[in-house]
Parts: C-alpha cells; structure tokens; sequence
C-alpha cells in the first residue's frame, strides 16, 4: 500500500469492456490493481459508455479532467483528446501492429512511456519500462476431465505471420468466435490447444484449464528470443530462459510445457506478485516525475522522445542527420515561400523536436 502523500488520480482511457478483448481486459485490469494499492482511479470510455464490472465502477467524462489527473492512453489513441496535462502511453503491442508505426508522432515528447513487453526483442529490457498485469476470470478452473483431441485459433495471427503453415490436426476444434466460457469448458476437454496468435491471453487459460498450449513459432524467433519478448520475463531472467512455463513454443517443446502444468496455477500466483511491483514502481516513477522538478530532467526517465525519436536518430547515419537538421533550417528561413510547395508533414517532426536537437 502506498503511503498518503504518493496518493494520485489515475485515470484509465479505455474501450468499453470486452472479456475477449486484452487490451480492454489489462487496462481494467490496471485499475483495479491501482486501486488495491490505494489509488485514486477513474476509467473514461472512449465511446463514453458507463457499466457495472468487477474492476472500476467510477466513470468520468471528458470535461472532468483536471490538471492533477495522470491519463493513461493505449498505444492505438492519437494525440491528447482528454487534454490531459500529465500523460502516460502504455504501449500493449508493439507499434506498427494494430496502429500506425509513426503515431508517436502525435504524442508529446515529455509524456511518460511504459510497455507491457518488449515485442519481438526490439528493444532491451534496459530501454523500457515493463507495466505487466495479468487477470485470471473465477471461471477459469481445470476441472480433472478426461482429455481427447484438440482445438486451435488464429486471432490476430496474421499480424505476426507472413504464411501460416497450420500445424492442427484436421479434425481439431476451431475456437474463434466463440466466449470465454465456452473456451474454458472446451478447454477442459481437449488434450491440445494450437495458437497463431502467439501473445494471446488464451495460451495462458489453456493450460490452467489443464489443456497444453502450442504457439505456432514466429518466423526467425528462437523458443529463447520469444521468452524474452514477454513481459514476465524479467521475472525470471536468464536463469529461467528455457521458454515460458506452461506454453510449448512449437511442436518439439510440448514435454517441457506440460510437465509444468501440474504447478501452473502456483505459478500464475507469483506472476500476480510480480505484477503488483510492476505497478507499484509504476506508481512511484509517475509520482517522481508529474509531480516533483525531476520531470525537467526527460533523459532520465522513458519517455516519447528518449523511447521513440532518440531511438529513430541512433539508427540513423550521422549524415542523414546533418541532411534533415541543415533542411530544417532552410524551411524555417524560407518557410513562408516555400510552405504552399512543401506538404506541412515533412516538417511537422522537427517542429516538435527542434528544442531537443537544434542547437
């Protein structure tokens, strides 16, 4: 529990609730966690709906935003549309994969970045900040059934496969479409679930249900590099980097995986611990940097222009660089001749960096 002074407004902007939706389901997720850590929480529908649940049932609209509010956005919202003066991303997927890859480019550079994982080992786990919640349904049981055949699903597989190779039986049980309670009874039944989507929550509620989970592998990603992906692997680092527990990653990994769900649901128990210190430096690094002089010093923390602009420079040539910073100057000299010639985006980068790197 946090002490009084650390005490905030957080406020969630999220889509309406979707028990089958992740990203809908962890940001929820999030708020309850703040509020078991004795936060002052809000969620703000994005389509300004109101509903009962069983993680936050205070609702705020748009024109309650004030000035001593953190917002937290998704990575999928645009700019700033609550206006908010304190701004957290919390980027769920890597982007480039539901969004556009350049929409930080609509964020301020100062606002604070956190990532649910490290995505394709894109970046180190040095480079980022992890907020990883997790939330397990009541519903979800293993229930000591016999076992017989399989299912699978595809879900958002073809954000992360170029040709998809199906590796499931024919007669096995397609589960798209289909609720999470029917999921989990199916799941209770069936020896085998085969995933192509390989970050889906469901990987995870197979093998509480007692069903071995299979992720259909990412093209050029070894059993090791897709571990580190995942945002509980700093929990176990690298003397446990031998694939998530629980989850065969490919057809040859199915042994490991299942001699680990006997101890799964035990498992999951210290993810939840994990998960609460992810929030918990959550809350303080927000507290640190909204709200002391710290905030005058961005390198130090992950923030859009250290995560995403600073990053998009080191890749690239010193003279590129020199070429972009010497055509700045040329606009902003001649930018009333030669601004109906020179779309307005071209230069739009550099009129929210050019504090930062033009000297």
């Amino acid at each position: 529990m946090q002490t009084e002074s650390m005490k905030k407004k957080f406020v969630l902007y999220t889509p309406t609730l979707d028990l089958n939706t992740g990203g809908s389901v962890v940001l929820h997720t999030l708020a309850k966690t703040l509020i078991d850590e004795g936060q002052d929480v809000f969620l703000c529908t994005m389509d300004g709906t109101t509903y009962q649940n069983v993680f936050c049932n205070r609702f705020l609209s748009p024109s309650d935003i004030d000035e001593t509010m953190i917002v937290v956005y998704p990575e999928i919202v645009k700019g700033n549309p609550l206006q908010a003066k304190q701004v957290v991303r919390w980027v769920l997927c890597d982007l480039g994969v539901h969004v556009d890859k350049e929409i930080f480019r609509t964020w301020a550079e100062d606002d604070l970045v956190f990532h649910y994982s490290t995505f394709h080992s894109k970046y180190k786990q040095n480079e980022i900040e992890i907020l990883f919640v997790i939330w397990i349904d009541p519903v979800i049981q293993n229930k000591g059934l016999p076992r017989n055949g399989s299912c699978h699903m595809f879900r958002k597989a073809q954000s992360f496969h170029k040709d998809i190779h199906p590796i499931h039986p024919a007669d096995s049980l397609p589960l798209d479409g289909r609720s999470l309670q029917e999921i989990v009874d199916i799941f209770n039944e069936k020896e085998y679930f085969y995933s192509y989507d390989p970050y889906t929550f469901y990987t995870t509620i197979a093998a509480l249900c007692g069903c071995v989970p299979i992720v259909y592998p990412i093209d050029g990603l070894s059993k090791e590099a897709f571990f580190e992906t995942k945002g509980v692997f700093p929990m176990y680092g690298s003397s446990q980097n031998k694939g998530i527990p629980g989850t065969a990653y490919g057809m040859d990994d199915i042994a490991r995986a299942r001699a680990w769900l006997p101890k799964i649901r035990e498992e999951k128990e210290k993810t939840k611990e994990y998960c609460k210190e992810t929030v918990r430096r959550f809350i303080h690094t927000t507290d640190r940097y909204f709200f002391s002089s710290e905030r005058h010093d961005g390198s130090a923390y992950r923030t859009v222009w250290t995560v995403f602009y600073k990053k998009m420079f080191s890749a690239m040539p010193w003279f590129k660089v020199l070429f972009l910073r010497n055509m700045y100057w040329i606009y902003r000299k001649y930018r009333l001749v030669l601004k109906p010639y020179i779309p307005r985006y071209v230069f739009s980068f550099f009129y929210s960096t050019k504090n930062r790197w033009i000297k």
